[in-house]
């Protein structure tokens, strides 16, 4: 769509926006199973069949470790958190 600006050309700065999936696993796992989990899942992301199947979905596949896995879902939930709360948005 060549002749649709985009957010920023169309005055709105700092705009940041995306969707995304991960995989968690409930607070008290074991650290052993945690990274059996991350391991096996690494493995599958590292396959040409994944890759190929994200590929073909224009799919960014982006490898987190546990820690990286939870800063990012901690500065996720901060942002729209704040959107939310500036915005009053309420859950009816």
């Amino acid at each position: 769509m060549p002749d649709v600006p985009t957010i920023e050309e169309g005055g709105v700065q700092g705009y940041e926006a995306g969707n995304w999936i991960g995989i968690a696993a409930p607070a008290g796992t074991p650290p052993a199973v945690i990274a059996r989990l991350n391991k096996e899942i690494a493995e599958i992301q590292n396959s040409a069949d994944f890759k190929s199947k994200a590929d073909a979905d224009g799919a960014e596949v982006v490898k987190f470790t546990p820690a990286e896995f939870t800063a990012f879902m901690e500065r996720e939930l901060e942002k729209w958190g704040r959107v939310v709360r500036e915005a009053k948005i309420k859950a009816e």
